[in-house]
């Protein structure tokens, strides 16, 4: 019986610095970007813009509204262990 405590001790532990080390590799990157026509990706009715690499998920109402050939202020976060994929935070058309 101890042996079994033990044993699920060690697994939530485990468990725990597992999902601690995922959070910890949260990024959040923040910038000007002018936004080309390969920046601008629609995939099975999702919408993505292509940023440094990063495939960064935006509405059908943002990507409707973004222009080619402006400059936006934008932000997003992503996990350096999850490659290639982001959130949006901020879409903003800089003046």
């Amino acid at each position: 019986m101890k042996k079994i405590v033990g044993l699920i001790g060690i697994i939530m532990i485990l468990f725990g610095l597992g999902i601690g080390y995922y959070y910890l590799n949260f990024a959040v990157t923040e910038g000007s970007y002018k936004i080309q026509d390969n920046n601008i990706l629609e995939e099975n009715e999702n919408y993505y813009l292509f940023l440094e690499g990063h495939k960064i998920g935006i509405t059908e109402e943002q990507f409707k509204k973004v222009e080619t050939d402006k400059r936006y202020h934008i932000r997003y976060s992503w996990n350096k262990l999850v490659k290639g994929k982001g959130e949006i935070e901020i879409l903003n058309i800089e003046s």
